[in-house]
């Protein structure tokens, strides 16, 4: 201990408080009326209010601003939210001392990392701020604190992975445009997505990892728990393979092949599944046991939107041609033709046709052997534009239940469906290709009745003006700027790191909505670059610059009313 005196036992009388200030030192130093001496820092954790000035019962101060209470034996909150630091404190030869010491670093994060669950099981997103502030100045990684929120998701998620692990993919984009302890800015947005759908909720249940026995069987084994939908046997089965050591490269196999044999939760299982190997890929497969594992769990408790009736036709089409599914991956991977051109006429099918045009016009592609790259392009450019042909009047519509979100879930779902043929080749693809096709087609009754083209702006003007269109919510303006900037062929970068900023500064209210902003602007630029094309970012452009009914609780009554009184079901044009 480094005992440093303070204070003259004759200067802090009982029953009184001083502050102690030396080098980085800002303490509270407490002599109560009943002889014993406490200190603890003078700034109160929640909002840096002088605890000096506050008041004094037996062992508790009590912060006057915000009435949060701490035990002065050792700075813990009993009322409130994040404990205060306190050091050991004496009187010697009438001095009183306080050990300055400095803290266990080990120690201080393991407390920190303690008080942020606290924070996150409450939804308490100051303090959680503030902890993941305090985390990185004791140099913890702004990464490691995005995966915590993926973590976070994965062990209290009730049914498996929800949104926040996506985000917690995407917000890793954020983290060199926000130096240092200024990283907290992205990242708590991604941590309120992780922490609000699980507020005091139970960690979710998970079974013990089972010996998967050899590959092959394990990949067998593991696509018949999925189909009996064994919720629990599967993700016994991937945990034991992780805990092998096995390549990861080996069960993304299997989870490749279980997205593919349906459709899932209006295309979530595929874009999560892409963000989960990113993750992974970008910050290590340390945690990848909790992460694939909640994921798996998900995935089994999907929805198989594929079963519902609009689907049987597509259903029959896949069933005729499931002898043809690994030749036809083989000729359009392998053994594909560099010549084909037929691209406009397929995209063409999947915006207006009706649905045995779009299947028949996948076919012939894939039958033609037009390269699979290729054919997930097309369907990612095709989703771009059917985002600009929404109607964003049928938004805030009560009687319909699609959305301005539910069209954005197009766009992602193609963006992952064209990195897993990118990344991931195998011949799940050409479900999900077919997948991806007819869930873009389905939408096309959301289409507004107007042409949604623009001309270029007269000239590219630079960012400011494009910026306040975009707040402005003048729609067709800043589409025009953003197609003259593209056509200019100057740097796009300037604008992406504005929108970025825009993304993180609370464009709107509930997380779900963030979440979705924040995921459909990765897309947008990753989108943009690969098919060099301005379409992603028009329609990017075109969500930013229409208004967002965020709450649906009147919605929710209209159903309930038409519903129950009526027997009517929900209107989905999706």
């Amino acid at each position: 201990m480094t005992w440093t005196t303070v204070f003259p036992t004759e200067d802090l009388p009982q029953g009184s408080i001083s502050v102690f200030k030396k080098d980085e030192h800002q303490i509270a130093v407490v002599h109560t009326q009943t002889g014993d001496v406490y200190a603890i820092d003078n700034r109160c954790p929640h909002e840096g209010y002088p605890l000096a000035q506050g008041t004094v019962s037996g062992c508790v101060l009590t912060c006057n601003w915000h009435n949060y209470k701490f035990d002065l034996r050792d700075g813990s909150c009993v009322m409130g939210e994040e404990a205060v630091r306190s050091y050991p404190a004496r009187i010697a030869n009438h001095q009183i001392q306080v050990d300055l010491s400095p803290p266990d670093i080990e120690k201080v994060k393991k407390d920190l990392w303690k008080s942020m669950d606290e924070g996150m099981i409450e939804n308490q997103m100051g303090r959680v701020a503030r902890d993941a502030v305090r985390l990185i100045e004791q140099g913890v990684l702004a990464s490691s604190i995005a995966v915590y929120g993926a973590r976070w998701d994965a062990k209290y998620a009730k049914y498996g992975s929800t949104h926040a692990l996506p985000v917690a993919a995407d917000i890793l984009h954020w983290l060199p445009l926000y130096p240092e302890a200024q990283a907290v800015v992205p990242l708590i947005q991604s941590l309120d997505v992780a922490a609000r759908p699980h507020i005091r909720r139970p960690a979710r249940f998970r079974p013990e990892p089972m010996d998967p026995g050899s590959p092959g069987h394990a990949h067998q084994a593991f696509i018949q728990a999925v189909e009996a939908e064994d919720a629990a046997q599967a993700e016994a089965l991937v945990r034991g393979a992780i805990e092998k050591g096995w390549d990861s490269k080996v069960y993304r196999a299997w989870l490749l092949d279980a997205v593919g044999a349906h459709f899932l939760d209006f295309g979530h299982q595929l874009i999560y599944l892409v963000k989960l190997l990113e993750l992974m890929e970008r910050t290590g497969e340390a945690h990848a046991d909790e992460l694939v594992g909640s994921y798996v769990f998900g995935l089994v408790n999907g929805t198989r939107e594929d079963l519902l009736p609009d689907w049987k036709t597509l259903n029959l089409h896949l069933a005729s041609l499931d002898d043809e599914v690994e030749p036809l991956f083989e000729a359009t991977t392998t053994h594909a033709n560099p010549r084909w051109s037929d691209g406009e006429s397929l995209k063409a099918a999947i915006l207006d046709g009706k649905r045995r045009d779009v299947f028949a016009a996948v076919t012939d592609a894939l039958r033609k052997r037009a390269p699979l790259t290729e054919l997930a392009a097309i369907l990612s450019e095709a989703a771009g534009e059917r985002m600009l042909r929404f109607d964003a009047d049928l938004d805030p519509d009560p009687s319909i239940q699609d959305s301005w979100l539910s069209v954005t879930h197009i766009q992602t779902y193609m963006a992952a469906l064209r990195q897993t043929v990118d990344r991931y080749p195998q011949p799940a693809c050409i479900r999900l290709l077919f997948f991806g096709a007819f869930f873009c087609n389905k939408a096309r009754g959301l289409d507004h009745d107007q042409d949604w083209q623009v001309d270029p702006w007269s000239k590219h003007d630079g960012l400011e003006p494009l910026l306040a269109a975009i707040h402005n919510k003048q729609r067709p303006e800043a589409l025009a700027r953003i197609l003259a900037w593209h056509e200019s062929g100057h740097d796009l970068q300037p604008f992406k790191k504005a929108i970025m900023e825009v993304c993180v500064e609370d464009p709107a209210t509930r997380p779900i909505v963030i979440a979705h902003i924040i995921k459909n602007t990765i897309v947008a630029f990753e989108e943009y670059e690969a098919l060099d094309s301005p379409v992603p970012l028009l329609a990017l452009v075109a969500l930013l610059t229409s208004p967002l009914k965020e709450r649906r609780i009147h919605r929710v009554a209209k159903e309930a009313l038409a519903f129950v009184t009526e027997g009517k079901v929900p209107k989905s044009i999706m």
